[in-house]
């Protein structure tokens, strides 16, 4: 951390600093009236200027204090604010983009505005006003308002840089309305396809449409029932497998004994 030495020399090399960047520049004041009475706009070709509200000789107070600028051909202006502080509402800066101070201002500063880096303007002209709706001694406002002439804002590049800011904005509208038309497009898209597949699901399935068969005969060797019309029987497998049938029917078997039955019945009836 500085110690107090080291910081006032700081400070005191930031003074002669500001100092000799301002002191090149000629100094004129609102409440001198030599200043405020000129007849001829301030030519901005070889000499830079600082605006204060009062100081050097002959003060003088006055409801409206206005100076006029005038810049090379060519060339633009550029308002500097170094300081910039309007306690009283009473006081207002008005600013003129042309050598007087009819119609509407280009730029106004009043009460309590926070103090702008820079105005700059193509024009040629600039004319600032202080205005005050009565008379407060010269109290209650200050400022430091540096004003030269600038090249970089020239006619020509001020109508560069428009056209510029102009094609950039319309392309951002067309971007933007492109946006929003693709996605329109898509919610639609999607909310067909969605409906699409809703109706499908709730009609009933049928089978495809083709050419109509006429029922035909089943073949000679399927002239029994056929599984597809009848229901399948149910096949018992309890009753034991017989390879052959009872015995009376077995083939090569000899008759039953008739002779022996019919020889012990004749003796019965003997006796």
């Amino acid at each position: 951390m500085l110690d107090k030495p080291a910081l006032v020399l700081l400070l005191g090399l930031h003074s002669c600093f500001i100092h000799q960047a301002t002191s090149d520049k000629e100094e004129v004041y609102f409440n001198h009236f030599g200043h405020c009475s000129r007849p001829t706009p301030y030519d901005l070709n070889d000499e830079d200027y600082l605006l204060l509200p009062k100081g050097g000789e002959f003060i003088y107070e006055n409801s409206n204090c206005e100076m006029t600028f005038k810049a090379p051909s060519k060339y633009g202006i550029c308002l500097k604010f170094q300081e910039l502080q309007i306690s009283t509402c009473d006081v207002k800066i008005k600013i003129f983009t042309s050598p007087h101070t009819s119609g509407a201002p280009w730029y106004v500063l009043k009460c309590h505005d926070t103090k702008p880096n820079h105005l700059c303007t193509p024009e040629r002209f600039i004319t600032v006003q202080v205005h005050k709706t009565k008379l407060n001694k010269n109290e209650g406002y200050t400022f430091k308002i540096e004003v030269e002439k600038s090249s970089s804002i020239s006619e020509e590049g001020v109508l560069i840089a428009s056209i510029g800011v102009f094609v950039g904005v319309i392309l951002g509208v067309v971007a933007f309305i492109a946006i929003i038309g693709f996605s329109i497009l898509y919610c639609c898209c999607k909310w067909t396809k969605s409906k699409k597949k809703k109706g499908q699901s709730s009609q009933p399935q049928t089978l495809e449409s083709g050419p109509l068969v006429e029922p035909s005969a089943p073949p000679a060797e399927q002239s029994g029932p056929s599984n597809h019309l009848y229901p399948k029987l149910l096949q018992y497998q309890n009753y034991p497998s017989q390879d052959f049938p009872p015995p009376y029917a077995v083939p090569d078997a000899p008759p039953p004994p008739y002779t022996s039955i019919d020889q012990s019945t004749e003796t019965r009836q003997q006796h």
